[in-house]
């Protein structure tokens, strides 16, 4: 070690800790690793556990509107192997606050003390936090006490997913800008439209004001083609249940995709929030007679600024799994701003 380097390093690690004691400033973290479809879930309970096992059901059952492709593979760490999956793009840990054990420490840097006692006098609460130890990160926390724990969470499994991958695709958002943002075709959003998204590099724009629709996609051999349509129209002309709103998607796709059309009994519809405000969401495979293919499609409604907004993510991936793509294609979705909001 040259001279003076421990003195160097003594005063980096100082101008590091006294940094992240400023609020709005911190060190800068690394981009987390792996595929959003596979989740590092850490805990200290045994195989068969019946929290542990109702914990793996929900996050493995299969996705019945894509022909059986799990949400999510998840791998069982035991506290020891945590640090070896830090920067993992998704975690989740679970286990009973009364007895933290070796993951107190981990636990003290996710959630403040209040939030961890408000958990604990449930049998089961859980928590999705994001951007602990890397950019891009989703980490659920599930507290779950005994046998009434592990009931609890299995009735509550799909309010637990549902906020799961809600986090995801907020948390995605740095993920898919990693490579840079074309501001020029956010612009052009911005004047032809009346809102604008952060657009990825390698993304193209098309589209007509007219109609009041732009199309954005992308095609690359690992991904296959994706697609992103965001329609609107006046809020009283608002689809008012989700058939008329399947009816709606069914046209535009029509319309925009060379004769694509849904799947009805492959179309699964429910209440969610789009940017923390409510929403309708429709999910659900999509098919082409003329070219024989087909794929997943998950589009979000809602109003927002006296107009009623469709925003629809569409698929094409015959080679990879096709979820963690389409998580990655909301993503950019979540970044929509109407030009007249702040």
């Amino acid at each position: 070690m040259c001279p003076g380097a421990p003195a160097v390093a003594r005063r980096a690690l100082f101008a590091g800790v006294f940094l992240s004691l400023i609020p709005g400033c911190t060190v800068s973290l690394p981009m987390s690793l792996g595929s959003n479809g596979e989740i590092a879930v850490v805990t200290d309970a045994e195989s068969g556990d019946p929290r542990l096992e109702a914990l793996l059901t929900a996050l493995r059952e299969p996705v019945r509107w894509s022909r059986d492709e799990p949400r999510f593979r998840p791998a069982v760490v035991p506290p020891a192997g945590f640090d070896a999956r830090r920067h993992a793009r998704c975690l989740a840990f679970i286990l009973d606050l009364d007895v933290p054990g070796s993951l107190a420490g981990p636990l003290r840097r996710l959630l403040a003390g209040a939030d961890l006692d408000s958990m604990r006098a449930k049998p089961f609460a859980f928590r999705v936090v994001q951007d602990a130890w890397a950019r891009g990160q989703s980490i659920l926390v599930v507290h779950a006490r005994g046998a009434e724990g592990a009931v609890a969470l299995g009735r509550e499994a799909s309010e637990m997913i549902a906020a799961l991958e809600e986090g995801i695709t907020t948390a995605l958002v740095s993920v898919v800008l990693q490579d840079g943002e074309d501001r020029a075709a956010g612009e052009r959003l911005a004047r032809d439209f009346g809102f604008t998204l952060r657009v990825p590099r390698g993304w193209r724009l098309g589209g007509d004001p007219a109609p009041g629709a732009a199309r954005l996609y992308r095609v690359d051999e690992r991904n296959g083609a994706c697609f992103l349509l965001i329609a609107s129209l006046p809020a009283d002309l608002a689809p008012r249940d989700p058939e008329s709103l399947l009816a709606l998607r069914e046209r535009l796709a029509t319309a925009w995709s060379d004769g694509d059309h849904v799947d009805p009994l492959s179309s699964v519809a429910r209440a969610g929030s789009f940017q923390r405000r409510p929403a309708t969401f429709i999910e659900g495979t999509w098919q082409n007679a003329n070219d024989s293919i087909g794929g997943l499609f998950r589009c979000c409604a809602f109003v927002r600024g006296g107009r009623f907004f469709l925003v629809d993510a569409v698929v094409f991936q015959p080679r990879e799994e096709k979820i963690p793509i389409l998580r990655e294609v909301m993503a950019m979705a979540e970044t929509f701003r109407l030009m007249e909001e702040p």
